[in-house]
């Protein structure tokens, strides 16, 4: 405005020139040089009195997401924000399937790697907040090139990425109007049930907020054998609601959908339920009762955002190295999700096969309540320490308070732990691993008796998909042990035989070898020390276990 007036003064004074006489005309320029000395001693324009040019959009929140998630596990997400017409902030963010960490807190925390493991010249959050700051500055999400298919483009400097996401879905999101912000705290949300039920699952819920929306939501279950999670098993077709149940689809499709309702509706609240298992028809191909999901993610934003836990996702196992003294040997699984434990399982073999320890106990066969007077069984004080460790997440904060690693820091628990938080904190320590692949049980196989009057027998514990214990014999006509006479001197292939080792020794060797390799097809000629035949064993392990 003060230019404005500069402008008219002097053109007033150039007109007054060219009216008035010769001797006016000197004192109407030195008015008008006057007028512009004072006009550039004038101070600067205060940016907080002048206003801006109003821009072309409506002021307020802009979002949008993508529809799903790609094969990756990601879903791309946009947020704007517009004062005076104009995109005064914009934030390209992204959110994982298992709805744990935004995108951008992964790459920023280091490990999204895709410099590291991707050889890119930055990490995907600095390329995404260059992508945002040309949208800032073009105002306009459609003022971009692609040199490719995918959605990469040369029009900004240092950004390898494809970016055709952020400005699709700013576009997307501008042409909606304005949101405003949603009803909750950006964050990651969880919340999990209080026990495993007597299925042996546990569910629990994670959720992603971006922008005060719930943008991501991920219902799942944890099994008491620390295992595969439930969405896992389901789509490998295990879990078989479809084949033995008769279901119209498979557990993790209908979970899926609830979670897709979800998102849609914003609120855990938004449900009418049909039976008192919680089954509803608000949902279209959903026969699961769905109250135990829907409850939990009212429970977790209830709660607030949580952190993400500290482990790798994945599986994980370790065992002791040998037999113990008693015949036992701990073993120990565990299942993490977004970095928290969310199933433990300590479990024993025994040296000679048969059931595992946690089975033997639920069937009164351990007897520690009846021949030790305990106050509770084995099997019952082993899932109080397996509560502990998912109540703390840390195998170390236990304290003990004899050698042999007893403990009161759980109530009811009198026997020694230290074997279970150790073997816990071995498997975290060592990584995540692959599941085992055989069927968690106790199998037996026998082959035919031969002309010499004996015949092959197998037993094999599985936990954790893992061959945890094996026993290779063979009988006679009169159903005595091969093993038993070896070790007892009776069977004499050293003595009369000249062999380098008993029967009971090398079988045992035999069985090391099963423990240590988990396969059954291999060349037996190859274990070290053994020169018995043991392929029918190996044959009939592989019968055992369906193979």
């Amino acid at each position: 405005m003060k230019k404005v007036l500069v402008f008219l003064l002097i053109l007033f004074t150039m007109i007054g020139i060219s009216a008035q006489g010769e001797k006016e005309q000197e004192a109407l320029v030195e008015r008008a040089a006057e007028i512009r000395s004072q006009a550039a001693v004038q101070p600067a324009a205060d940016p907080e009195t002048d206003v801006e040019p109003a821009g072309l959009y409506e002021d307020g929140i802009y979002f949008a997401m993508e529809d799903g998630f790609s094969g990756s596990g990601w879903k791309y997400v946009v947020t704007l924000e517009v004062s005076n017409g104009n995109i005064v902030s914009a934030d390209w963010n992204g959110v994982h399937i298992k709805a744990g960490r935004d995108k951008k807190t992964v790459s920023k925390a280091g490990d999204y790697g895709m410099v590291a493991r991707g050889g890119a010249i930055s990490e995907w959050d600095v390329q995404a907040e260059a992508a945002e700051a040309y949208l800032l500055k073009t105002q306009d999400p459609t003022a971009i090139n692609y040199t490719t298919d995918a959605g990469n483009t040369d029009d900004i400097a240092g950004v390898t990425i494809h970016v055709v996401e952020f400005f699709s879905l700013a576009e997307k999101a501008l042409a909606a109007g304005p949101v405003g912000r949603g009803p909750y705290t950006d964050g990651h949300y969880y919340a999990e049930e209080d026990s495993f039920s007597g299925s042996g699952w546990k569910y629990f819920v994670d959720m992603t907020v971006v922008n005060g929306y719930i943008a991501a939501v991920n219902w799942n279950g944890a099994n008491a054998s620390a295992g595969p999670l439930k969405k896992e098993v389901s789509k490998s077709g295990a879990y078989g609601m479809v084949a033995r149940g008769g279901a119209i689809s498979e557990w993790d499709v209908q979970a899926e959908a609830a979670e897709a309702y979800l998102l849609e509706t914003q609120d855990p609240t938004a449900i009418n339920y049909t039976s008192d298992a919680g089954n509803t028809d608000d949902i279209a191909g959903v026969t699961i009762h769905v109250v135990e999901f829907f409850s939990l993610a009212e429970k977790a934003l209830e709660a607030g955002p949580q952190e993400i836990g500290p482990y790798a996702d994945g599986l994980y196992h370790a065992e002791e190295a040998a037999f113990g003294r008693t015949g036992w040997r701990y073993v120990v699984d565990l299942t993490v999700n977004n970095g928290r434990i969310v199933a433990a399982s300590w479990n024993g073999a025994h040296r000679d096969s048969g059931t595992d320890k946690k089975t033997r106990s639920k069937d009164g066969e351990y007897g520690m309540v009846a021949r030790g007077g305990a106050i509770s069984e084995w099997d019952v004080q082993a899932k109080a320490a397996e509560a502990f460790l998912l109540d703390t997440q840390d195998p170390t904060a236990v304290n003990y308070t004899t050698d042999a690693g007893n403990t009161d820091d759980i109530a009811g628990v009198t026997i020694h732990v230290v074997e279970f938080f150790s073997l816990a904190e071995k498997a975290l320590a060592q990584g995540p691993v692959p599941y085992g692949p055989y069927k968690n049980g106790y199998f037996q196989a026998e082959g035919e008796y031969s002309s010499n009057g004996w015949k092959s027998v197998v037993d094999l514990t599985v936990i954790g998909g893992r061959i945890a214990a094996v026993k290779f014999d063979d009988v006679n006509l009169d159903g005595e042990s091969k093993t038993v006479q070896a070790a007892e001197g009776k069977y004499g292939m050293v003595e009369r035989g000249g062999a380098q080792s008993s029967w009971d020794v090398q079988a045992d060797l035999a069985e090391t070898y099963l423990l240590q390799q988990q396969a059954l097809d291999v060349d037996v000629d190859a274990i070290a020390g053994v020169s018995i035949t043991i392929s029918d064993h190996f044959a009939l392990a592989a019968k055992a276990l369906g193979l």
